[in-house]
């Protein structure tokens, strides 16, 4: 009896020891199935960076996603994080047609697309799908500039939903396309942003009168930004959508 028994045990817990190593290749599997692709050579930074924020380091047209009678870019430019450490980010620009001497700017910031490098928006098929009223915006002769942050094109960990390090890197985007003389850009500006984008923009808002003193900024516009923090995850934690934000946070 005793004899038999352990044979039995011996196989049961070589299939234990199998069925966990398959559920860890799977899990391993599914996890790097879902790893955004990486970015292109593009969005490494170039050894030699300008020390000031809010500089271009690389640009390039882009034609993807943009609609007719507009011309788009997409550019490298210096930023800080929250602790003044310097950094790059990734944006693009779109700009109507024509010959305006100086264009009001729209800067956009986006709502979650994910933390990891390869999420940024810039880096999908349509730069601008989630941006809304591109056309109307192109029409009236405005231009629209619209970050990744950091981290989500460019290399460094992206800071979800840290008010300070969002902000500088949406109001150094609005510093490096007001730099570029082709853009012919007033200065005239208003953050536009929705939900983790809404976020930026309300930080954007504060930040700017010690972080950019000299910006002209004229207004902030915030679409269900995510302001109340602790009252957003504890009224949505049981949710699948919940506890992933949970977990970016």
């Amino acid at each position: 009896m005793h004899g038999s028994a352990r044979p039995r045990r011996h196989r049961a817990k070589q299939v234990l020891i199998w069925l966990a190593g398959t559920l860890v290749a799977l899990l391993v599997m599914g996890w790097w199935a879902t790893l955004p692709a990486s970015p292109p050579d593009f969005y490494d930074p170039p050894e030699q960076i300008p020390a000031e924020p809010g500089r271009i380091v690389r640009i390039e047209p882009i034609t993807q996603g943009v609609p007719a009678g507009a011309h788009g870019w997409r550019f490298l430019y210096t930023t800080t994080r929250q602790d003044g450490a310097p950094a790059v980010a990734s944006a693009v620009l779109l700009a109507p047609d024509g010959g305006a001497a100086s264009r009001p700017l729209i800067a956009w910031a986006h709502g979650t697309t994910g933390i990891a490098r390869g999420c940024a928006p810039s880096l999908m098929a349509d730069p601008f799908a989630g941006t809304p009223a591109v056309d109307g915006l192109m029409q009236k002769g405005w231009a629209l500039v619209a970050t990744d942050y950091v981290g989500m094109g460019t290399p460094g960990n992206h800071a979800y939903l840290v008010g300070e390090d969002a902000a500088r890197a949406v109001l150094d985007s609005i510093r490096a396309a007001t730099s570029h003389p082709e853009w012919q850009l007033s200065g005239d500006t208003v953050v536009w942003g929705h939900s983790q984008g809404g976020h930026s923009a309300l930080w954007s808002g504060i930040a700017a009168p010690t972080y950019a003193p000299d910006m002209k900024l004229r207004g902030v516009v915030a679409m269900a930004p995510a302001s109340d923090l602790l009252g957003l995850t504890r009224e949505n934690g049981a949710s699948g959508f919940g506890k992933l934000i949970s977990g970016y946070v």
